[in-house]
């Protein structure tokens, strides 16, 4: 009996990734100090059902900066799309902290359930601070260790590692990264 189907039939899943013709690289740092460990767990598995998450960092705890609230938990996310730096934060970046509860206030300091951020696009590092505070450089160094400073040629990894001997992060190795989905 002959088949009514052609004799190749392609099937594409749905992917929510455009079809461009260059993937990028970028580095999210994802934060939280409102129920930090079921918060930045939701983040990362939504963030996998929208692009594919290629490396994840160790978890660190660090005191909140600019305010009293309760300490933070960071991580850093290495990720590889087609979405360009712009459709990052609408299409991924934006709806996971609307979905996570993210309230803006004026102060920017403020405790909040999530905090997601675009940290490198590109090769291009889009946040000074890289260098200045611990829940940056720690995260971040973890996934692209090999990152210089510009301004100072010093590495990720050196700035990681002095925060690190400083005690101003906590490894939270309690806190496992290798059981949460990866993209």
């Amino acid at each position: 009996m002959q088949s009514d189907f052609p004799n190749r039939l392609v099937l594409k899943l749905k992917d929510t990734t455009p079809d461009h013709t260059q993937l990028h690289q970028a580095c999210f740092l994802i934060g939280s100090n409102i129920d930090p460990v079921k918060n930045t767990r939701l983040a990362i598995q939504l963030i996998c059902t929208r692009i594919s998450i290629h490396n994840i960092s160790s978890v660190y705890e660090t005191k909140a900066m600019g305010s009293e609230g309760p300490n933070f938990l960071n991580c850093a996310i290495w990720v590889e799309t087609g979405l360009s730096r712009e459709e990052l934060v609408k299409e991924v970046i934006a709806p996971v902290e609307t979905e996570l509860g993210r309230i803006r206030t004026a102060n920017k300091n403020a405790p909040r359930t999530i905090d997601i951020d675009l940290i490198i696009f590109d090769g291009n590092i889009l946040d000074d601070n890289l260098w200045t505070y611990p829940y940056l450089a720690i995260t971040v160094s973890e996934v692209v260790p090999e990152t210089f400073s510009k301004a100072t040629r010093e590495s990720l990894a050196n700035a990681a590692g002095n925060f690190l001997r400083s005690g101003l992060a906590i490894l939270r190795d309690d806190i496992k990264t290798e059981c949460w989905p990866r993209g």
